[in-house]
This record gives structure tokens, C-alpha cells and sequence, in this order.
């Protein structure tokens, strides 16, 4: 089965993800794109369609998955504000080896066996512990799994409350532009503030999951945004960013990285649904069943699920088992925001919201004055780009500032200030440079403190 013939039979799936919330989607086939004019030194190499509300009419989803075979993305941002996405994204991070998921089988199902799926469990079992529904996908690099908050529910007022924006992210929002399909429709102040609630939570789940999993000393880490050279990757670094820049590619949706990053020639895998959870029962492929049923996540056949990942036959024969609807989570999240709000976490979170400002350059003035700068963190301020992009870099220099005395919203000042005074290959138009900065000097501290247990971040 090609992908086309796959995205035919499991669109059904496809288009119930979309219709309860996309305004438009992110589509992206690189060969295609190339091949229809685009340029990619002047454009990304996505297209961005806007979609009509009733999916069973013909539209341009449909024409580019079963007719073009693009990847394609949901926005983060529901239409008319009225829904959030909750983007939740684990992928294995393996540095020069990376490419070896694509190219060879055995290690690919050691690392999705061995290293993803207990990651998976434990976060699929914190959800049900709260009873938050959600629908979970495997990639072939690791997981996503997603819910809707819905407008109107308490929850959507509580997140709001736990959400921050910086005075830089609500002049971004405020700005619309006609020609830019994301941002034609202005994003309201509470939806934002609602997505950046769900990113304190999913920082919370996070601590939760590495406290459980590297308590095991496996081999491979865990780890937020790429941070280590080999590393179970929480990757939360869409919640240093604007709602209405992120996206999430499609459940049961192809999966391009094979060719488009690694320059494979080939077919593309495939993401494969791997459990549904309505809040009170969770569906799954039970092991040595071909059929979904009531399972739990350690009864779940994982084996299947990483063979469908190459076979799309047996892909769409899962995949195409589920309604695919992206379920809301709406009050059900409340007791998991209240366990939240009684944790270190939270109180490192106020401290940072709460605390002042530096001026714009004082914080790179006063990291190039400050003469407990160990030589690293002191080279990195005189070539850093793109060295203050790079996870792995700001982790280590976070923590070195965090341990010589510095605040963390005054060492985020002054990743702000590097940004805004250097020529960074990166759109800081659209991605506001305090929050970006923000987020690394908050989520490195954090990490800090729960490596050198100072603190117990979830308590």
C-alpha cells in the first residue's frame, strides 16, 4: 500500500481529527513543494491552507493527503478561540544516530521497545490517574498525545490563571495580519493565557515522569528539548512560543523525516494510533489481538505498533479501528492544576512571573561584568550564535549562572538581550524573544534544582 492508498482509507480518521477545531492546517512534502515553485531560501518549506467548517464537503485537506500525500499539522489554536490543543511530544534524541531509526529496523524497535514506551506509560498512566481523556499516537521517533480545552469550562478559567504572558507576547498577539492565514484571526488574551497554562502543566507532568523513569538508571535519559546527547526527549518547547505559531502534526498522519531530514528515498512511515482514553476506559491493541478493546497500558502490543509504522497496510487496519476525535479534557484537568499549584514547581513559577524585569541590555551588560563566569559560559557570550539556540548549550550555561547566584528571570533577560542584539537565523518576529528566553532560563533552572535534588519539584 502507497500512502496514498493509506491516507484514503484511514482519511475518515484524518478528518475527525481536524473538524472539531483546525481553522486551517500546516502541510509540508518537500519533493512536492520543490517541484511547484517553492523557494526554500526565502520560504519555509510548509504551506499553510485554511479549511472550511464542514470537513464532508471536498476541501484541501483531503486533496493533500489522499490525492498529494503532504504531512500535515494542526494548529495549536482552535477556531474562534474557542478551543486549545494540548500538544504533548516525546521523541528519542540520539545525536549523530539519530538517522539509524530510519534505516534500521532492530534498532528502531529496541528504542521505541526499550526507551519510549516505558516514558509512554507512565504518562498515560498519570492521565488516568486524574481521569484526563486523550488520544495517543505512536511516530516512529517516539509519541504524541493530545487533548482539546474547551471555551467556557472551568478548566479553561483555571488554566488561564496559571498562564503568563510577557508584555512582548501580548503586543504579538494584538498584532493581526491579513496576509498570514495563522494570524488573519486575531488569538484572544485567555486562549493564550490558556496555552500557556497547559505548558506549566505538561512542565509538571514532565518532573513527574523523570522522577519515575530515570529512577530506573536506564541508559538513555530523560530529558526536555533535546537538552542531552542521548536523551528520552520531553520535548516542551512549543511552550516557549506563541499558540498560533505551534502546531502538531496529525494523528495516524505520514510521517516525513525519513526522506526530508535524512534524504532517504523511499515511502514515508507512518504515525499509528495507539490508545484512546474517554476519561474512564482506555482502548488499545491488546497483545496478540487484532481488534481494540479495553486494555491497559502495559497489556497494550507494542510490537504490532511499531511493525504498522513500516507497513501501512497494517497501519490503516489499527489506525482506522479508532474515530480518531481529539476528546476534551475540560474539568478533568482541575485536580491535576490544584496538585500543581501545591508544588515547588508552582512556587518556582510565581517567583519567576513575579519578579522584576531588568532593562533591555542590562542583562548582557551584566553578564559580560560579572567575573565569576566560568571560561564556557564566558565564549559563549562572545560567539553566541547559534550556540544560544541550542538546548544543550543553554542548559549548561543556565545552570552555571543559576549556581554563581544569578535569578532566573535575570539570567532569561539576558538570553532576551542576546537575541534581540544578534543575528540569529531564526523568525524572533514571530516568536518574541522574551518568552523564548523566558522559557529556556525557567525550565533549566528547574531542572537544575531537581538534578542536585535542592528541592523536590513536585511537592
Amino acid at each position: 500500500m502507497d500512502i496514498l492508498s493509506y491516507y484514503q482509507k484511514v482519511w475518515p480518521v484524518i478528518k475527525n481529527c481536524f473538524s472539531s477545531h483546525a481553522r486551517f492546517f500546516i502541510a509540508t512534502h518537500k519533493p512536492d513543494l520543490l517541484a511547484r515553485g517553492w523557494n526554500p531560501n526565502t520560504h519555509p518549506m510548509v504551506e499553510v491552507l485554511e479549511l472550511p467548517e464542514n470537513l464532508d464537503m471536498p476541501n484541501s485537506l483531503q486533496h493533500r493527503t489522499c490525492n498529494d500525500g503532504y504531512e500535515v499539522f494542526l494548529p495549536i489554536v482552535g477556531r474562534d478561540s474557542n478551543t486549545i490543543l494540548f500538544p504533548f511530544d516525546c521523541e528519542i534524541f540520539l545525536d549523530a544516530e539519530n538517522h539509524r531509526i530510519y534505516t534500521d529496523r532492530s534498532f528502531h524497535k529496541e528504542m521505541i521497545a526499550d526507551y519510549i514506551k516505558p516514558t509512554c506509560d507512565l504518562l498515560e498512566n498519570l492521565l488516568m490517574k486524574y481521569n484526563i481523556p486523550y488520544i495517543l499516537d505512536y511516530t516512529p521517533s517516539g509519541f504524541h498525545l493530545l487533548f482539546l480545552v474547551q471555551r467556557k469550562t472551568t478548566a479553561w478559567k483555571e488554566l488561564a490563571k496559571i498562564g503568563y504572558l510577557e508584555e512582548e507576547m501580548q503586543k504579538f498577539i494584538s498584532i493581526q495580519d491579513q496576509d498570514d492565514i495563522k494570524r488573519k484571526v486575531l488569538v484572544e488574551k485567555d486562549a493564550a493565557l490558556v496555552f500557556s497554562g497547559l505548558g506549566r502543566i505538561a512542565e509538571y507532568l514532565c518532573f513527574l515522569v523523570f522522577e519515575k523513569y530515570n529512577r530506573t538508571k536506564s541508559l538513555i535519559p530523560a530529558a526536555v528539548c533535546d537538552c542531552a546527547a542521548r536523551c528520552v526527549n520531553l520535548d516542551l518547547s512549543w511552550a516557549g512560543d506563541s499558540a498560533i505559531m505551534r502546531c502538531m502534526r496529525s494523528i495516524a498522519g505520514a510521517h516525513r523525516k525519513r526522506s526530508d531530514r535524512y534524504g532517504i528515498n523511499g515511502e514515508p512511515l507512518v504515525d499509528v494510533i495507539y490508545s484512546y482514553y474517554n476519561g474512564k476506559e482506555r482502548i488499545s491493541l491488546k497483545e496478540g489481538k487484532k481488534t481494540t478493546g479495553k486494555t491497559s497500558p502495559e497489556e497494550t502490543d507494542i510490537s504490532n505498533i511499531i511493525q504498522a509504522m513500516w507497513n501501512k497496510d497494517l497501519a490503516s487496519e489499527i489506525s482506522s479501528q479508532y474515530e480518531g476525535t481529539i476528546p476534551q479534557a475540560n474539568d478533568s484537568i482541575l485536580l491535576l492544576i490544584e496538585e500543581y499549584k501545591k508544588s515547588a514547581l508552582y512556587r518556582l513559577h510565581q517567583e519567576f512571573d513575579n519578579k522584576e524585569n531588568l532593562n533591555e541590555g542590562e542583562g548582557i551588560y551584566r553578564f559580560y561584568h560579572d567575573s565569576r563566569l566560568n571560561s564556557e559560559a564566558k565564549s559563549r557570550l562572545y560567539y553566541p550564535v547559534p550556540a544560544f539556540l541550542q538546548p544543550m548549550v543553554l542548559r549548561r550555561f543556565v545552570k552555571h549562572c543559576f549556581a554563581i547566584g544569578w535569578h532566573p528571570k535575570h539570567i532569561g533577560n539576558g538570553i532576551r538581550d542576546i537575541y534581540k542584539q544578534n543575528e540569529f537565523r531564526f523568525p524572533f518576529h514571530k516568536y518574541p524573544a522574551e518568552t523564548k528566553a523566558n522559557f529556556y532560563a525557567r525550565i533549566f533552572t528547574a531542572m537544575a534544582l531537581m538534578e542536585e535534588e535542592k528541592i523536590k519539584l513536585t511537592t
